[in-house]
């Protein structure tokens, strides 16, 4: 008798995400800034938002029941070299294209906020006060962001001991 073996994936959820990647224009534009990797960054992508408590270096174990754009395994040193390889030239052009799509569509808003780390490679991280008045080791990240799509426009890491304008 021969063997047969099966597999099952998942593919509800990253189905949606494709679809919203198709509408928002958010895969297109990858695949214009990022041609050789876009397919890994939204395999990465997906990951994240339905596993935003693991760790990346459980993405292997994920990937090997859902189904995703990348279709294989990306080890933590290849996510690595991956992030390592986006300059700063593409990424800035990606959300010039995201914006041209929204920009006369809709206001934009900005937010700020504090991301605690320990991590002494990283040289913005800075003791500074996050909005719950800690004093933490941190870097800053402000966020221009449509207020409909609430897609990112721009981005910028900031050293985090630069204090953040407080509302009353």
């Amino acid at each position: 008798m021969p063997v047969t073996r099966t597999k099952r994936s998942f593919y509800g959820a990253t189905y949606l995400f494709d679809r919203i990647g198709e509408d928002t224009g958010v895969t297109e534009d990858l695949k214009t800034c990022f041609p050789e990797s876009y397919r890994q960054i939204l395999s990465i992508d997906y990951y994240l938002i339905l596993e935003d408590r693991n760790p990346l270096s459980r993405f292997n174990r994920w990937a090997a029941v859902h189904w995703h754009p990348h279709g294989d395994s990306i080890s933590s040193q290849r996510s690595s070299e991956l992030f390592a390889s986006l300059t700063d030239e593409a990424r800035q052009r990606f959300f010039y294209l995201q914006a041209k799509r929204r920009v006369d569509k809709e206001y934009l808003a900005y937010d700020s906020t504090s991301v605690s780390s320990y991590l002494k490679s990283l040289r913005q991280v800075r003791y500074g006060k996050n909005k719950d008045h800690e004093h933490l080791a941190q870097i800053n990240l402000s966020l221009l962001f449509g207020q409909q799509s609430r897609l990112p426009f721009y981005y910028r890491k900031l050293a985090g001991n630069i204090p953040d304008v407080e509302n009353p």
